[in-house]
């Protein structure tokens, strides 16, 4: 094959990078003794090629790469598999960030009375504790006591509700992997279990949609028999009676 040279310069313009499969708009200026030519040919999206494609049949080409790394239509489209939560965890979420305001506001009021009511027999009585002689010099450290208090008010928020809801979970996810009724007779294969964050959702489960009809069918398509003129191959027919005699 012999070696073909091309001095060729030229300007394309382009499109951002979008996640848009069918949608590619530009144009191409060439460029003569340093000048940029008025006329532009236009391109679109037959004339892009995705990433990982193969071209075939052809004796050369000219390729040019616009869009690389990130910037590819197949890497803008991928996106990162999401973190399933149900709908019962995400009530129990607000719930728990509910009590921790509550119990920051709790703590508050417990600080300010505090103040109020001790005053200085509670400064004393602070200072008798750590082992103070001087009781008058000891002053109350305002973010200590509070830290107290909200050490103290820590039992509002459940976390053994965390617990014991997740080794439920546990629990249902080991019932439903030894459960024959969902085993797989075909592979032998018992039932997969991703994940344990939507358990509690299965019973809500009404209607199950597919956009694929192979998924529940699997298209098997097995030739029962062959007809050759008046002569049957195969198989046999079933042919319903019209009921005239």
């Amino acid at each position: 094959m012999g070696s073909i040279d091309i001095d060729l310069e030229v300007i394309i313009n382009v499109q951002q990078p979008n996640a848009s499969l069918y949608n590619f708009e530009g144009y191409i200026s060439f460029v003569q003794n340093g000048k940029q030519q008025t006329q532009k040919v236009p391109i679109d999206v037959k004339n892009f090629l995705f990433k990982g494609a193969k071209i075939k049949n052809v004796g050369w080409i000219l390729g040019i790469v616009l869009y690389s790394g990130t910037d590819t239509k197949i890497q803008q489209n991928g996106s990162e598999g999401r973190f399933k939560v149900s709908a019962m965890e995400a009530k129990l979420h607000k719930m728990i960030i509910v009590l921790f305001i509550l119990q920051l506001f709790l703590t508050l009021i417990c600080v300010v009375f505090k103040i109020l009511i001790d005053g200085d027999k509670g400064k004393k009585f602070d200072g008798f504790v750590i082992g103070l002689q001087n009781f008058d010099d000891y002053k109350i450290d305002i973010w200590e006591l509070y830290i107290r208090y909200f050490i103290l008010l820590n039992s509002l928020i459940p976390i053994s509700l965390i617990v014991n809801l997740e080794m439920v979970r546990l629990m249902q996810a080991y019932l439903i992997f030894e459960n024959l009724d969902l085993k797989s007779k075909q592979l032998n294969r018992k039932c997969k279990i991703s994940t344990t964050a939507i358990n509690e959702e299965l019973g809500e489960v009404e209607y199950v949609l597919t956009d694929k009809t192979g998924t529940l069918t699997q298209n098997k398509m097995i030739l029962r028999g062959i007809v050759v003129g008046d002569k049957l191959f195969g198989g046999e027919f079933l042919v319903e009676e019209s009921g005239e005699k």
